[in-house]
C-alpha cells in the first residue's frame, strides 16, 4: 500500500517524517511520494530535504541535508528524538507575550520575565531538584517509534513512513 493520490495531508506528512538513515532509500521514497503532488509546500520540503533537481536531472545539494537533522540513531540508541529546548521555548515566549503584534517595548518586558523564571528553574537544579518526568503519552510513542525503526525493512518503506507518521504530528 503507497502513497495515496487524494490524500495530500498523509503524504506531506510522510515525507516530513524525521526518519531515516540511509539517503539513497530517502531518496526513492521522496521520488515516490513527489509523483502525486505538484505544489508549493511540498516542493519546499523536496527542496529542503533532499534538495531539488537541477537543469541535468540530478538532485542540488540540500540546505539542511539528512544528516543534519536525522533521528534515526538516536531513536535506535534508545535517546530522545529531540531535545524541545526550541520548541519549549518559543511555546513559553509565545504563552508569555500573548499577543502576535506587540512593541518592542512589550516583547523586552516579555523577554525579562520568561527569563526570570528560566533563572528560578536552574536555581532548583542547582539545589538538586528533578527534572520534569516525560508524560507517558510520550513515552509511549517513543517505544512506538523505537520499535518502528528497529523492524524497518526496505520492502515496507511506505508501511513504515505510515506508521511514522501517525506517531508525529506536525503544527
Amino acid at each position: 500500500m503507497g502513497p495515496r493520490p487524494g490524500n495530500r495531508c498523509e503524504n506531506l506528512r510522510l515525507l516530513l517524517s524525521p526518519h531515516e538513515k540511509h539517503e539513497e532509500k530517502r531518496l526513492a521514497e521522496v521520488e515516490q511520494l513527489t509523483r502525486y503532488h505538484r505544489d508549493e509546500q511540498l516542493a519546499l520540503a523536496t527542496h529542503t530535504d533532499v534538495g531539488s533537481r537541477n537543469q541535468f536531472g540530478s538532485r542540488r545539494v540540500p540546505p539542511f541535508p539528512l544528516q543534519l537533522w536525522s533521528t534515526c540513531e538516536r531513536t535506535l540508541q534508545g535517546h530522545g528524538r529531540t531535545n524541545n529546548y526550541a520548541e519549549a521555548a518559543h511555546r513559553r515566549l509565545r504563552s508569555e507575550l500573548g499577543v502576535d503584534h506587540l512593541s518592542i517595548w512589550r516583547f523586552v518586558n516579555g523577554l525579562r520575565t520568561v527569563q526570570a523564571g528560566r533563572d528560578q528553574q536552574f536555581e532548583s537544579f542547582l539545589r538538586g531538584d528533578e527534572p520534569p518526568r516525560k508524560r507517558l503519552k510520550y513515552l509511549r510513542a517513543d517505544e512506538r517509534i523505537r520499535r518502528l525503526v528497529e523492524n524497518f525493512t526496505v520492502e515496507s518503506a511506505i508501511s513504515y513512513l505510515r506508521g511514522l507518521a501517525h506517531n508525529v504530528m506536525i503544527n
